[in-house]
């Protein structure tokens, strides 16, 4: 009987021990199961707060892009006529001196600019056909013109006389006097004097 009575006392104990255990793994396990759940929700928290963060960079990017994008344009039509050359006007034509035998002697004339832009005077050209020389004792053949063969610019043949230096004349200036080299020669032979003409144009450029 003693020993009956004290097995029963351990049994007793032996299974209040047992549930205990058990409690206490199953209590055990519901905290780490607890522990694992709070642990994934604060890192879904910080992953979800992570995209929220890049998709308003995101944004924000797209928004500054698509301002940047926006583009204006406004169309017109300008239009001009051409401008209207007009022809220098000419006055005071004359040689710089007399012309002798064995001698070379330079012209020159006055040019007015009637134009609205300024023009520049580069040459002379004497038309040939128009040459005369006359006088007592004058022999024609001579006198012959200066400068080298060309065109005349109203047609014919001519002979083109280049200035040392172009000569400038402002819009609607002038008169400014142009002097022409070697304009008219006559011949060391000739035994006459001789009055010379011709025509002539002058020969002028627009801008630079």
């Amino acid at each position: 009987m003693v020993l009956s009575a004290t097995h029963k006392p351990q049994h007793v104990i032996f299974n209040t021990n047992a549930r205990k255990l058990h409690m206490s793994l199953h209590l055990d396990e519901n905290a780490v199961r607890a522990n694992a759940a709070d642990i994934a929700g604060r890192a879904a928290k910080r992953k979800s707060r992570k995209i929220w963060a890049f998709a308003a960079v995101g944004t924000l990017m797209a928004t500054g892009a698509a301002y940047a994008a926006v583009q204006l344009f406004s169309y017109g039509t300008i239009s001009q006529d051409a401008a209207t050359m007009k022809e220098l006007n000419l006055t005071e034509a004359k040689l710089t001196g007399s012309l002798v035998p064995g001698q070379t002697v330079g012209g020159s004339v006055k040019v007015a600019n009637p134009n609205d832009f300024p023009v520049k005077v580069t040459a002379v050209i004497l038309k040939d056909a128009s040459l005369q020389a006359t006088g007592q004792g004058c022999d024609p053949a001579t006198v012959s013109p200066g400068g080298s063969v060309a065109a005349y610019p109203a047609g014919g043949a001519g002979h083109k006389i280049v200035l040392a230096a172009p000569v400038t004349i402002n819009a609607n200036g002038g008169p400014v006097t142009v002097t022409v080299p070697g304009a008219v020669s006559q011949a060391g032979t000739a035994t006459g004097l001789c009055a010379v003409s011709a025509d002539f144009a002058v020969e002028a450029s627009v801008g630079s």
